[in-house]
């Protein structure tokens, strides 16, 4: 029995040490494959996994996608430090367990469609969310909004945010 709960023990200890603070080494460019689903920019050059945390200074793009394709981010925790960004270029829902921002943004880059965010969100410090371009675009939130940092939501002329929800689910909800 010793020996089981030894080797039990081992393996703990061996998949506590594997899990690392990943971090993107350059900014993401257009394409279907992203940082956000693939290997794209990140330091130890393999996708996002449930093993480890990331975090990005740079721009991160969702995978370009009008077909309203759903993403989930596979890791638990995804950092937007000041100088990066969480680009919205992809129709469907998206999912990130835990989003802190941390001086970084979410932006929205996808002309006529409504950005639809599921998940935590942490504001350590001050962060925006924004849709700057003169086309319609919305987001909406469905997560608990959290932390000590200021949030600016600044949306410019035809843009809007159609709802922050602290709702846990879409049901019952109007989609306009």
């Amino acid at each position: 029995m010793k020996r089981i709960y030894g080797f039990t023990a081992m393996m703990v200890v061996a998949a506590a040490a594997k899990a690392a603070d990943i971090y993107m080494t350059a900014a993401d460019v257009n394409g279907p494959t992203t940082s956000f689903n693939g290997a794209g920019k990140w330091s130890n050059g393999l996708p996002p996994d449930p093993t480890n945390t990331y975090r990005t200074a740079y721009q991160m793009r969702t995978p370009d996608n009008t077909t309203g394709i759903a993403y989930t981010f596979a890791a638990p925790q995804l950092t937007i430090n000041a100088g990066g960004s969480l680009l919205l270029k992809s129709s469907g829902a998206l999912t990130i367990t835990n989003l802190v921002l941390n001086g970084g943004s979410i932006g929205h880059g996808l002309d006529n469609y409504t950005g639809k965010f599921f998940g935590g969100i942490t504001v350590s410090s001050a962060s925006s969310i924004t849709a700057n371009e003169n086309n319609p675009r919305s987001f909406m939130f469905y997560s608990t909004i959290s932390g000590a940092g200021n949030l600016t939501i600044a949306m410019s002329q035809t843009n809007s945010l159609k709802q922050t929800s602290f709702w846990p689910t879409t049901a019952g909800i109007p989609e306009n």
